[in-house]
């Protein structure tokens, strides 16, 4: 049976809103059988699926940015408000220098993972080819 767009467009948003396999075939009305073998064997459902959940993560990253400048400008009025209660500029320098420390962790790690990869590499030529490269090691 051949559903129209509508019902694969159904079965799509089932996913999007994270709903399982047993919810989905709920949610659209197809049976089971039918939304495992879109899954698995229907390209053309699969690329829709794929490019459905680009479009929502590209969104939910565009509102996190809205809301992380908005975070910002707020943080920034507390900080700046020396008539507000210490506890509010306490909490908000907190926050500022914990997102620091985030940001420094992350950047250690891209670091460590580069490290970790030029080893991997270097290894793999083995250590005549390393000694070679290098007489003095």
């Amino acid at each position: 049976m051949a559903y129209p767009q509508r019902t694969r467009d159904k079965a799509i948003e089932a996913f999007l809103l994270g709903y399982s396999v047993g919810e989905a075939v709920n949610y659209s009305g197809v049976s089971r059988r039918t939304l495992v073998r879109w899954l698995n064997q229907d390209e053309a459902f699969r690329t829709q699926l794929d490019d459905a959940r680009q479009r929502l993560f590209e969104r939910h990253i565009a509102a996190l940015a809205d809301l992380t400048g908005y975070g910002i400008q707020r943080l920034r009025q507390i900080l700046q408000n020396d008539e507000g209660p210490p506890r509010d500029w306490l909490k908000a320098t907190e926050l500022v220098m914990n997102q620091n420390r985030a940001s420094e962790g992350a950047e250690i790690r891209k670091r460590m993972n580069e490290i970790e990869r030029l080893l991997q590499e270097r290894d793999v030529d083995g250590p005549e080819t390393n000694a070679t490269r290098n007489p003095n090691a």
